[in-house]
């Protein structure tokens, strides 16, 4: 054996026994967990590889006892949604991990998502909010009724042709419409049935990189510099820098109230950089919670028709009470429907679309979590899909598909509202999150009151593939007109 390969045989021995005695001597190490995950990384990363992460890690606290979990020698799954209240809420001393730094360009500082440091983090965020405020988004009405038109119109093509459709895929198409509608001006992805200037490809890509790479952040740099040049990457930011140029010039003029308008206007504060990027954001990552719970509405509608049965009832005497304006329903009308509004809390406690632990590191000092002292530097979090279905949380029948647990004002409502972060919590809660109950609340009315969806799941219930957030697989549907 040559001297060489004799000193890498010895290295090796001498990296595993340091590993193990590092495990030895970790006061965390009864934390149960995959094997390999006691040593390495790699456990971690393999199973970000193969789209079912999300089912993974859920599997793994059923099958370990106690609400803690090992992902790796460092990263560990808390299914405690009291832990998520003191790791994600108001006053945290939690900051985002160095598992984000994989979702923006090495040469990049920042991003509003990537943003690690808080402090900063709440300095850039209030010069973005005022578009997504609550008090605002009604301003976009205009611009999502413009896609949501377009939406019915492809529906009722269908319907009247018999045919089947791929709902996960025109849902998702109308949701980057919608979002780049409202950011900016025109997208045609519904009107030509394509990606025209590759923003979905871009945001898939960067989304199924992040995730994995974020694993290994250390590599991030080396690994992006051999990736070849993204060519949907570069013709989606050349389209929203062109856009956005126009826009300045007063070349280009939506009829519609956009973002870029709103942050035009507060040019003392905001550069045009910082523009860009608020866009980018939008565009690239705005639409997924929308599209993905409008799937899985209509899909879990299908499983229930009492559900379904009820909630059309509601919608259409709301529409005989109110009327439709240009032919769609208002959202001042749909916003009032408690019903509707509990069926979009159950889809989204029950089919949760984030599909990780959002990642935190240990503040300085260390803390104790569900009974275990975690130092500092370590990483944590809770993963929606460990704690959905949680008697504890929800109820003895947390398994089950029930609006009406979120109706009325007993103990039983005010728990699960207070155990309900579909949007995460605290400073760093999703900005966009009034803007995607907004458009959800205006789709799943629209759609309930002028079709009837038939999908067609062979395996019996729709699988996800998952890598920060949950997609669904392709769902074919049968449309009907309720209505002319």
């Amino acid at each position: 054996m040559s001297p060489r390969i004799q000193l890498l045989l010895a290295l090796a021995f001498a990296f595993c026994i340091k590993r193990i005695i590092s495990h030895l001597l970790d006061p965390l190490r009864l934390v149960p967990g995959p094997f390999l995950a006691r040593f390495s990384r790699l456990w971690y990363l393999f199973s970000s590889l193969n789209g079912r992460g999300h089912e993974t890690i859920s599997k793994l606290h059923e099958k370990y006892v106690g609400p803690v979990v090992r992902l790796s020698p460092a990263d560990y799954s808390i299914a405690d949604l009291d832990v998520a209240k003191q790791i994600y809420g108001p006053r945290t001393a939690y900051e985002k991990s160095s598992w984000y730094s994989a979702f923006r360009s090495p040469e990049k500082e920042y991003t509003i998502f990537t943003d690690q440091n808080n402090k900063h983090y709440s300095q850039v965020r209030r010069k973005y909010a005022n578009a997504f405020s609550l008090s605002n988004v009604t301003q976009y009405e205009g611009s999502l009724n413009k896609c949501l038109g377009l939406l019915c119109q492809r529906f009722t093509e269908i319907a009247n042709e018999k045919s089947e459709c791929d709902l996960s895929q025109w849902c998702r198409f109308f949701a980057f419409d919608s979002i780049c509608q409202m950011s900016i001006g025109d997208l045609k992805v519904m009107e030509l049935g394509q990606d025209q200037h590759g923003i979905i490809s871009m945001a898939q890509t960067s989304t199924v990189y992040g995730n994995v790479v974020g694993r290994i952040p250390e590599w991030h740099h080396w690994i992006w510099k051999l990736l070849p040049a993204d060519k949907s990457e570069k013709g989606a930011i050349a389209w929203i820098r062109e856009t956005m140029a126009k826009k300045s010039r007063g070349e280009y003029n939506s009829a519609t109230t956009t973002f870029t308008d709103v942050w035009l206007q507060q040019e003392e504060k905001m550069s045009r950089e910082d523009i860009f990027l608020g866009i980018a954001a939008s565009v690239g990552g705005g639409s997924d919670t929308s599209y993905v719970t409008i799937v899985n509405i209509i899909y879990l509608l299908g499983k229930h028709p009492e559900v379904l049965e009820k909630l059309q009832v509601d919608i259409d005497e709301a529409v005989k009470r109110e009327g439709l304006r240009e032919g769609l329903i208002s959202y001042e009308t749909a916003r009032r429907l408690p019903y509707l509004q509990a069926v979009i809390k159950e889809s989204m406690r029950i089919i949760p679309v984030v599909a990780v632990q959002p990642p935190r590191f240990v503040p300085k000092g260390g803390d104790t979590l569900a009974g275990h002292y975690f130092r500092e530097g370590l990483t944590v979090g809770v993963n929606p899909w460990s704690t959905r279905m949680n008697a504890k949380y929800f109820g003895d029948d947390a398994h089950i598909f029930r609006p009406e647990r979120w109706l009325g004002e007993g103990e039983e409502v005010k728990r699960n509202e207070y155990y309900h972060m579909p949007f995460s919590i605290g400073p760093r809660s999703c900005i966009g999150r009034h803007l995607a109950i907004f458009e959800i609340t205006k789709a799943i009315a629209q759609l309930v009151y002028l079709f009837s969806f038939h999908v067609t799941v062979p395996e019996g219930e729709l699988r996800y593939r998952s890598y920060s957030l949950v997609q669904p697989d392709v769902l074919r549907c049968r449309i009907e007109l309720r209505r002319q």
